[in-house]
């Protein structure tokens, strides 16, 4: 019989016991910005103390462009009744010497509204899939031959605010999904303003600056075209060395795929381990904070 472990999405191979650990996405607006770390500085020889910086000037309030941007894009990726959107992700780690690393990946996601998800995480370190079918989701580590599912009727939208709040896995682009419906998505904002055009791919698109509690946020978005966003860039203000996440997204156009294409099939060889859920007292949180 095969050894039955809590798993959660994200970890890598080295470690089965957590090996599904936590999916990074835009969601849950994870990682940022390139400093200067408080441990790098302390490395460097002293120096003349520098004379006082001029004060930078204060960043703009919730601009009600930059805010109706964001609505709009909310709508876009509401009306899509099946889509399929490609990332070229980059994340970033710190190590205890507060040098950081970058690795790369892909993402891919494909949805038929109400209740059908699939989505593949492809990286040097971790392969991840998740299959969503109306009935159960499926969390699949093919490279490490251990998969785990739980039941989860309801719609796409149900699924994946259970899958956050009681296992801890997040599902990308669905909280900008948000925008325009949920007020405490909107509430968080501190400012928000347009910087400008930009390309990203070969394609014009609209930058747009966000700061929350703690996380800034980037986003560039199609606005001359589909109105969906281009690229995502995501700040952790809460870590000293705000590491960085950043997705670039390129949208396929999609037609409607087979049921089954949703559902797992357990490759041969493959094991059926247990999903951990998040304790009460973190759940709890994790609800209340959205």
């Amino acid at each position: 019989m095969a050894t039955r472990a809590s798993i959660r999405l994200g970890e890598t191979p080295s470690n089965t016991d957590s090996a599904l650990r936590r999916l990074i996405v835009a969601g849950t607006m994870g990682a940022c910005a390139i400093l200067a770390t408080p441990a790098l500085a302390q490395d460097a020889a002293p120096a003349a103390a520098p004379a006082p910086a001029a004060a930078p000037a204060a960043a703009p309030d919730r601009d009600p462009e930059a805010m109706a941007a964001l609505e709009k894009m909310g709508a876009a990726l509401r009306k899509l009744e099946v889509a399929e959107v490609h990332s070229d992700v980059t994340s970033e780690e710190v190590l205890s010497s507060g040098q950081k690393l970058q690795f790369g990946g892909t993402t891919t996601l494909i949805v038929q509204r109400p209740d059908k998800l699939r989505a593949t995480i492809h990286s040097a370190r971790r392969d991840r899939e998740i299959f969503y079918n109306g009935k159960t989701l499926t969390i699949f580590a093919p490279n490490l031959g251990f998969f785990a599912s739980f039941p989860a009727p309801g719609t796409i939208r149900e699924i994946i605010d259970l899958a956050d709040s009681k296992y801890d896995i997040a599902i990308p682009l669905f909280e900008l999904a948000d925008w325009g419906t949920d007020p405490k998505v909107v509430e968080r904002v501190q400012t928000a303003f347009r910087v400008g055009a930009d390309s990203v791919n070969g394609k014009i698109c609209t930058h747009y600056a966000v700061r929350q509690p703690a996380i800034d946020w980037q986003v560039w978005l199609d606005e001359g075209g589909s109105g969906l966003p281009c690229k995502l860039v995501v700040t952790n203000r809460e870590d000293p060395a705000m590491p960085q996440y950043t997705a670039v997204y390129t949208w396929v156009p999609a037609k409607a795929a087979k049921a089954a294409s949703f559902t797992f099939s357990p490759p041969k060889g493959t094991h059926e381990i247990a999903i951990a859920t998040m304790p009460d007292d973190a759940a709890a949180a994790a609800k209340g904070d959205k």
